[in-house]
Formats: structure tokens, sequence, C-alpha cells
């Protein structure tokens, strides 16, 4: 595989063109991305756009014509161009073309930028609106980090500690990620342990709180994955059922459909709006230790 390698002395970057996806994030000549190294999960860091989650029935509607899409969207599946490499800066551009507008009739760039900060890669998600109509669209990224990072360990030796108490939901799936259903799983704390069986016919998803940051940790090493999702709304977290060694970190400006939700894309639930012209801009930042 062909890819693309930035460095600023703590942190070493890898990425390929292949839906703009990171397949490798070293420091100290530790690897702190998933490897794919059980068959649970065979993606490292996918983007996804322009929607996030699954839709109800597994298609839109706009301007009265119907379009089918998959979890996720697209962009995950798409080759982007690079737009700009420097030592410690990358940046990815996907544009709207005939492929695209068969299932998302917008005209659209969407630029993904990671850049190294000493300790600290900050991921930017950039859509610019370049049609003559109003766009409609959702972004988040589904990076999937090492949980354990020491052989010998097992992910129930790890918890997520996050800024403040927050009470956390499990979303309930339905032909894979299609319809949303929440019920609380943890209520008022700060402290979510991990275990695969949480993630057994659910995701967990953080919609509301105070917490502008989570960190991924373990009483058995000093290892730790600080998450800066202050600019989302949403976290989801997932990982494999059945034991697998990562866990995934997602921040989403989006959710999947809502049950009986209008199929109309210009009235879905949490999506954002970007006018003719105009642009949206979206960042989170991780940091490792």
């Amino acid at each position: 595989m062909i890819c693309e390698t930035i460095s600023n002395g703590y942190i070493t970057l890898s990425a390929t063109q292949q839906g703009a996806e990171v397949i490798s994030i070293e420091q100290d000549g530790r690897e702190y991305l998933w490897q794919k190294t059980a068959p649970q999960w065979q993606e490292q860091a996918p983007i996804l756009f322009p929607i996030v989650g699954g839709l109800e029935d597994g298609f839109y509607e706009y301007d009265g014509k119907r379009y089918d899409m998959k979890t996720h969207g697209f962009a995950r599946d798409m080759k982007f161009e690079i737009e700009e490499k420097t030592y410690t800066r990358l940046s990815y551009v996907l544009k709207y073309n005939e492929e695209t507008l068969k299932v998302y009739p917008f005209r659209f760039e969407f630029y993904v930028i990671y850049e190294l900060v000493g300790h600290t890669l900050k991921v930017t998600f950039v859509i610019k609106n370049k049609g003559e109509n109003r766009l409609a669209a959702a972004v988040g990224h589904h990076p999937g980090y090492r949980c354990p990072f020491l052989n010998g360990e097992k992910m129930e030796d790890y918890y997520l500690e996050f800024e403040c108490s927050e009470t956390i939901s499990r979303v309930l799936r339905k032909n894979g990620f299609g319809i949303r259903k929440l019920q609380d799983y943890i209520i008022d704390t700060n402290i979510l342990p991990l275990s695969h069986d949480m993630f057994k016919e659910a995701v967990i998803l953080k919609t509301n709180g105070k917490s502008n940051w989570v960190k991924l940790k373990s009483d058995h090493n000093n290892y730790e994955i600080k998450v800066d999702f202050s600019e989302y709304p949403y976290l989801c977290l997932w990982s494999s059922a059945e034991p697998a060694p990562f866990i995934c970190i997602e921040p989403w400006n989006g959710l999947p459909s809502n049950v009986n939700e209008d199929k109309d894309i210009m009235k879905k639930e949490h999506m954002v709006y970007v006018e003719p012209g105009d642009r949206y801009t979206i960042s989170y930042s991780v940091d490792f230790r």
C-alpha cells in the first residue's frame, strides 16, 4: 500500500489516499493505532461522510428523488487527492464527481487535514459547498486505538476517564446500525470500565454533557490517549463483542436515523447545513503519552 508519512520528532503518522485513512500512529517506537491483527474489524480509522451511522431502510430523499447510501457514507471508499504535504501537515481533498452525484446530489469539496504539534495530533474536516443549493451533511471519525497496549493485558484492564461526570447511553442496533434506540448505560460518573460484553448488539454514545475530553487509561501502565472532542456534540465508543485488541473513540457531529424519521435529508435530525459558497470546519485532537 502506498502511503504518505509525516513526523515532528515525537509522533510519526502514516495515511493513504484511499479514504484519506490513517494507518499508523507511532510515538517513541510504539504503535498506538489498531493494526488489523484480528479478523473482527479490517479497517483502522475510516472517515464518516456525508452521513454518520445508518439510514432507516438504507435510503434518504432529496427533491423528491430516492438515494441509497450505505452506513457511514461513501468517503471511506473513495480515493482522495493530496492537497498539501509538509513535514508535519498532511491534507487530502475529495471533490464531487459523477460517481458521488449518483448517491449524493450536492457539489462539494471535502478536506481532511492531519497536523502534528508536539505530542498531539489535530484532525480537521472542512466541507465546502461548491453548488447553488444548500448542502446537508454530517461528518465523523472512526479511529481504532490499540487496547490493550501491552502483551499480557486485556481490555478489562482499561477504562475511560471523562473530564466530568456523565450519563452515557447504549445505542441498540437494528440491521447493522440503522435505527437509533437509546438506553442509559452509566449514570452520573466520569469512569467507564471497558469490556467486550458492553458492545454486544450495541455501541456506546455520549449525546450530551459537560466533558470536553476523555482519556483511555489503565492502572497497569503509564500509557494514555487523551481525545479532546470539545467541538463535537457526540462521542461514539465501539469495539468488537468478541475479543479483539482495539477500542474506537469516535467524535461525531451527526447521528444515525431515528425510528420513523423523515426521509428528506434536508429535514434529517442532527445534520449540518452549508449555504452555497460557504464552508463548515470542525476539529478534534488526540494527545499521546
